[in-house]
């Protein structure tokens, strides 16, 4: 019996010294390898700082085809981002002509997910007709967030199909994806037009609603006023406080009269955008409403209130001042506190 405990003793602890050895082996061809790729990253992008001083693209084609397609891609794009104008157009056309896009697309069709996402917005630098067919299939093939990849993608490059379509392609659980912000927000102003069909539609997620709404205000988008002054009187609290904030970012006087009402809504983040837009138009007649937001449940929106009347100043400063002289409470802790960073500053 203790020659069997012993010889399995001994044999648990080979095991062990095996499955320690062959860590340690993969650590080292893992390191290596790593130090392989970032070496040749280096070699790499020293051609490529080459090739902004003497533009010699022959070299620079040269020099992608001695490494791997995945290196090149990964060094060169982390080069591109601190690019502009002539210099980044020439080398976009060098890796073109070494093959790289080609790598891409099999990258977005084939690949795993982190490279898919990836490849979909390398391919925004290369606005070539095999790009656009490589992403529509991505839209309409990939996973979730594949397929909301390749629509930011085609948005940047103006190749978006119709918004309706691409809202079925990616799916109702997509639609409440935050990366749908960048999707609208990549939208030029020529389409704003289907932007505010998802934004008044009441069959739709309401994030999704609001994101349309964000992204139409930071058009500037006037022509919709109306619809927005419409929609800060919504049940979904996301969708109204988007269409506040919508009307401050645009900044008319005419919705005066909504940022008051919301100054009274019973949801805080309206409450907050209300505030924030109060200032931002410059609403003499919100002046009692953000007074009384100084004693609001909410740290968030006293604090945006007195904000608010302090940089409004005139009458609404002096208000402010009144508050911070009064007896503590709510209103005069966050006056006394808002005052005193403005002293500060």
């Amino acid at each position: 019996m203790l020659i069997s405990i012993w010889f399995i003793s001994l044999g648990l602890s080979l095991i062990s010294i095996m499955v320690m050895l062959v860590l340690v082996v993969r650590r080292f061809i893992s390191d290596r390898e790593q130090a392989k790729y970032a070496s040749l990253q280096k070699q790499l992008r020293q051609q490529l700082i080459s090739f902004t001083a003497d533009h010699d693209e022959d070299a620079l084609i040269v020099a992608l085809g001695k490494v791997p397609p995945s290196v090149a891609v990964e060094a060169s794009f982390a080069f591109l981002e601190l690019l502009r104008g002539e210099d980044r157009t020439e080398i976009v056309w060098a890796l073109a002509a070494a093959g790289l896009p080609d790598h891409i697309r099999q990258r977005l069709k084939s690949g795993n997910e982190a490279q898919r996402l990836s490849a979909a917005e390398f391919l925004t630098a290369f606005s070539f007709p095999e790009t656009r067919v490589g992403l529509v299939e991505a839209l309409h093939k990939g996973t979730r967030e594949v397929r909301i990849a390749a629509s930011i993608s085609l948005a940047r490059l103006n190749w978006l199909p119709p918004l309706p379509e691409v809202l079925q392609a990616i799916g109702p659980n997509g639609q409440r994806s935050r990366r749908l912000i960048d999707l609208f927000h990549a939208l030029s102003t020529e389409r704003s037009d289907e932007i505010i069909a998802v934004a008044v539609d009441g069959q739709r997620p309401a994030f999704l609603r609001a994101s349309a709404i964000d992204a139409l205000g930071r058009m500037g988008q006037y022509q919709f006023i109306e619809a927005f002054e419409e929609m800060a009187h919504a049940t979904e609290p996301e969708v109204a406080a988007a269409a506040i904030r919508a009307i401050g970012l645009i900044g008319h006087p005419r919705s005066a009269e909504a940022v008051v009402n919301a100054l009274r809504s019973e949801a805080w983040e309206v409450r907050l955008e209300a505030a924030e837009a109060a200032r931002k138009i410059g609403v003499p007649q919100a002046r009692d409403g953000l007074i009384d937001l100084l004693e609001d449940d909410e740290w968030t929106v006293r604090y945006m209130a007195a904000k608010s009347l302090l940089m409004m100043g005139g009458d609404n400063l002096l208000a402010l001042e009144t508050a911070a002289m009064g007896e503590a409470s709510r209103r005069q802790r966050t006056a006394s506190l808002v005052l005193a960073e403005g002293i500060e500053r």
